[in-house]
Protein backbone atom coordinates (compact mmCIF):
# COMPACT_ATOMS: atom_id res chain seq x y z
CA UNK A 1 0.00 0.00 0.00
CA UNK A 2 1.45 3.37 -1.22
CA UNK A 3 0.59 5.23 2.16
CA UNK A 4 1.06 1.92 4.64
CA UNK A 5 3.85 3.72 6.70
CA UNK A 6 2.35 7.05 7.37
CA UNK A 7 -0.79 5.32 8.39
CA UNK A 8 0.93 3.38 10.61
CA UNK A 9 2.16 6.79 12.35
CA UNK A 10 -1.16 8.54 12.28
CA UNK A 11 -2.28 5.52 14.35
CA UNK A 12 0.82 5.05 16.85
CA UNK A 13 0.32 9.34 16.59
CA UNK A 14 -3.32 8.77 17.97
CA UNK A 15 -2.97 6.25 20.37
CA UNK A 16 0.02 8.03 21.96
CA UNK A 17 -1.46 11.63 22.10
CA UNK A 18 -4.88 9.34 23.48
CA UNK A 19 -3.05 7.04 26.26
CA UNK A 20 -4.76 7.22 29.48
CA UNK A 21 -2.39 7.24 32.56
CA UNK A 22 -1.44 3.62 31.85
CA UNK A 23 2.03 4.89 32.55
CA UNK A 24 3.72 6.67 35.15
CA UNK A 25 4.78 9.74 35.11
CA UNK A 26 8.52 9.20 34.38
CA UNK A 27 8.44 6.55 32.24
CA UNK A 28 8.64 5.97 28.78
CA UNK A 29 6.86 4.32 26.04
CA UNK A 30 7.87 3.18 22.60
CA UNK A 31 5.44 3.32 19.20
CA UNK A 32 7.22 2.00 16.58
CA UNK A 33 6.63 1.79 13.06
CA UNK A 34 6.55 -1.59 10.56
CA UNK A 35 8.38 -4.37 11.67
CA UNK A 36 10.22 -6.98 10.15
CA UNK A 37 11.93 -9.84 11.58
CA UNK A 38 15.75 -10.22 11.12
CA UNK A 39 17.49 -13.23 10.92
CA UNK A 40 21.04 -13.59 12.47
CA UNK A 41 23.77 -16.41 12.61
CA UNK A 42 25.67 -16.28 16.08
CA UNK A 43 27.69 -18.86 17.84
CA UNK A 44 26.97 -20.51 21.06
CA UNK A 45 28.60 -22.72 23.53
CA UNK A 46 25.70 -25.23 21.28
CA UNK A 47 27.07 -24.44 18.13
CA UNK A 48 25.78 -22.33 15.78
CA UNK A 49 21.92 -20.74 16.31
CA UNK A 50 19.79 -18.24 14.70
CA UNK A 51 18.68 -15.48 16.52
CA UNK A 52 15.49 -13.78 15.21
CA UNK A 53 13.88 -10.58 16.53
CA UNK A 54 11.69 -7.38 15.07
CA UNK A 55 13.21 -4.28 14.07
CA UNK A 56 12.71 -1.06 11.81
CA UNK A 57 15.03 -1.53 8.65
CA UNK A 58 15.93 1.32 7.09
CA UNK A 59 16.76 1.91 3.36
CA UNK A 60 20.50 0.66 3.94
CA UNK A 61 19.72 -2.64 5.29
CA UNK A 62 20.50 -1.34 8.69
CA UNK A 63 18.04 -2.27 11.91
CA UNK A 64 17.05 0.85 13.24
CA UNK A 65 14.60 0.94 16.60
CA UNK A 66 13.90 4.68 16.37
CA UNK A 67 16.29 8.18 15.12
CA UNK A 68 18.94 7.52 18.14
CA UNK A 69 19.11 3.85 18.11
CA UNK A 70 20.38 1.25 16.13
CA UNK A 71 19.51 -2.37 16.71
CA UNK A 72 16.43 -5.12 17.69
CA UNK A 73 13.08 -3.36 19.40
CA UNK A 74 14.33 -4.82 22.24
CA UNK A 75 12.20 -5.81 26.12
CA UNK A 76 14.01 -3.33 27.27
CA UNK A 77 12.27 -2.25 30.87
CA UNK A 78 13.50 1.61 30.60
CA UNK A 79 10.08 1.25 28.56
CA UNK A 80 7.13 0.79 30.13
CA UNK A 81 5.27 0.16 26.83
CA UNK A 82 6.12 -1.18 23.69
CA UNK A 83 4.21 -1.38 20.19
CA UNK A 84 4.90 -2.04 16.99
CA UNK A 85 3.34 -3.30 14.10
CA UNK A 86 3.56 -5.97 11.20
CA UNK A 87 2.34 -6.38 7.87
CA UNK A 88 0.52 -9.93 7.20
CA UNK A 89 -0.23 -9.73 3.86
CA UNK A 90 -1.73 -7.17 1.52
CA UNK A 91 -4.78 -8.01 -1.50
CA UNK A 92 -5.26 -6.07 -4.33
CA UNK A 93 -7.75 -4.99 -6.80
CA UNK A 94 -8.92 -2.09 -8.97
CA UNK A 95 -11.76 -0.34 -10.20
CA UNK A 96 -12.85 0.11 -13.66
CA UNK A 97 -16.25 1.67 -14.75
CA UNK A 98 -16.82 -0.85 -18.10
CA UNK A 99 -15.21 -3.01 -20.52
CA UNK A 100 -12.59 -1.44 -22.15
CA UNK A 101 -12.21 1.43 -19.73
CA UNK A 102 -8.84 2.09 -17.84
CA UNK A 103 -8.32 1.51 -14.67
CA UNK A 104 -8.90 3.90 -11.88
CA UNK A 105 -8.54 4.14 -8.53
CA UNK A 106 -7.00 0.98 -6.60
CA UNK A 107 -8.11 -1.20 -3.93
CA UNK A 108 -6.50 -2.90 -0.96
CA UNK A 109 -7.10 -4.05 2.05
CA UNK A 110 -3.84 -4.66 4.47
CA UNK A 111 -4.22 -7.34 6.85
CA UNK A 112 -1.82 -6.35 9.74
CA UNK A 113 -0.92 -7.12 13.51
CA UNK A 114 0.14 -5.16 16.19
CA UNK A 115 2.28 -5.97 19.12
CA UNK A 116 2.29 -5.03 22.66
CA UNK A 117 4.47 -5.30 24.97
CA UNK A 118 4.18 -3.40 28.77
CA UNK A 119 5.90 -3.76 32.22
CA UNK A 120 3.03 -4.71 34.71
CA UNK A 121 5.02 -3.48 37.69
CA UNK A 122 6.29 -0.45 35.39
CA UNK A 123 2.41 0.65 33.86
CA UNK A 124 -0.95 -0.13 35.03
CA UNK A 125 -1.52 -1.75 31.84
CA UNK A 126 -3.54 -4.82 32.21
CA UNK A 127 -3.69 -6.88 28.43
CA UNK A 128 -7.35 -7.03 28.00
CA UNK A 129 -8.19 -3.53 29.45
CA UNK A 130 -5.54 -2.19 27.45
CA UNK A 131 -6.60 -3.83 24.00
CA UNK A 132 -9.96 -2.14 25.13
CA UNK A 133 -8.82 1.32 25.08
CA UNK A 134 -6.17 0.34 21.55
CA UNK A 135 -9.75 -0.82 20.09
CA UNK A 136 -11.79 2.24 21.29
CA UNK A 137 -9.43 4.80 19.98
CA UNK A 138 -8.75 3.10 16.65
CA UNK A 139 -10.29 5.48 14.19
CA UNK A 140 -12.77 4.89 11.55
CA UNK A 141 -11.56 6.36 8.88
CA UNK A 142 -7.97 8.44 7.70
CA UNK A 143 -7.24 10.37 4.42
CA UNK A 144 -4.09 11.15 2.61
CA UNK A 145 -4.21 13.91 1.18
CA UNK A 146 -1.35 15.68 -1.66
CA UNK A 147 -0.99 19.20 -2.64
CA UNK A 148 -4.93 19.56 -0.69
CA UNK A 149 -5.94 16.49 -2.69
CA UNK A 150 -7.68 13.63 -1.44
CA UNK A 151 -5.55 10.45 -2.61
CA UNK A 152 -6.01 7.73 -0.46
CA UNK A 153 -9.05 7.10 1.93
CA UNK A 154 -8.84 4.40 4.46
CA UNK A 155 -11.13 2.32 7.10
CA UNK A 156 -9.83 0.20 9.63
CA UNK A 157 -11.81 -3.11 11.13
CA UNK A 158 -10.78 -4.99 14.14
CA UNK A 159 -9.54 -8.80 13.52
CA UNK A 160 -8.88 -10.79 16.41
CA UNK A 161 -5.92 -10.74 19.68
CA UNK A 162 -3.82 -13.26 20.92
CA UNK A 163 -2.92 -13.14 24.56
CA UNK A 164 -0.77 -16.54 24.28
CA UNK A 165 2.42 -14.93 25.86
CA UNK A 166 4.85 -17.28 25.79
CA UNK A 167 3.51 -18.06 21.85
CA UNK A 168 3.97 -14.57 20.45
CA UNK A 169 7.47 -13.97 22.66
CA UNK A 170 8.69 -17.76 21.11
CA UNK A 171 7.59 -16.30 17.45
CA UNK A 172 9.02 -12.78 17.92
CA UNK A 173 12.32 -13.40 19.19
CA UNK A 174 14.78 -16.46 19.24
CA UNK A 175 18.28 -16.51 21.29
CA UNK A 176 17.17 -13.35 22.75
CA UNK A 177 16.46 -13.50 26.63
CA UNK A 178 13.35 -12.77 27.83
CA UNK A 179 13.18 -12.88 31.35
CA UNK A 180 10.69 -11.26 32.87
CA UNK A 181 7.66 -12.79 34.43
CA UNK A 182 6.00 -9.01 35.18
CA UNK A 183 5.61 -9.13 31.28
CA UNK A 184 2.26 -8.38 29.57
CA UNK A 185 2.47 -9.32 26.28
CA UNK A 186 -0.84 -9.25 22.94
CA UNK A 187 -1.18 -8.80 19.54
CA UNK A 188 -4.06 -7.16 18.25
CA UNK A 189 -5.12 -7.58 14.10
CA UNK A 190 -6.95 -4.98 12.13
CA UNK A 191 -7.26 -4.54 8.89
CA UNK A 192 -6.52 -1.25 6.57
CA UNK A 193 -9.09 -1.37 3.49
CA UNK A 194 -7.98 2.03 1.06
CA UNK A 195 -8.98 2.85 -2.36
CA UNK A 196 -6.01 5.54 -3.85
CA UNK A 197 -5.72 7.06 -6.79
CA UNK A 198 -3.41 5.09 -9.24
CA UNK A 199 0.12 6.66 -9.83
CA UNK A 200 -0.61 9.33 -6.93
CA UNK A 201 2.60 7.43 -5.02
CA UNK A 202 4.76 7.21 -8.05
CA UNK A 203 4.16 11.01 -8.56
CA UNK A 204 4.30 11.89 -5.15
Amino acid sequence: MPFLDEIVTQLNTNWKDNLPSYIPEGMQSRFCGIAETIIEPIETSQGERIKKYPAIVGLDGDAVVDETRNGMIDIDDDYALNIYHRIESIANSSTKQGFGDTIGDMQEIANMGLMVIAFRNKSNIVAHKFEAFLKDSLPVTTKITIDGSTVQTSIFKIGNSSFDKLQLLAREYAEVEVNYPELVVFEMKYQIQSIWKKRCFINN
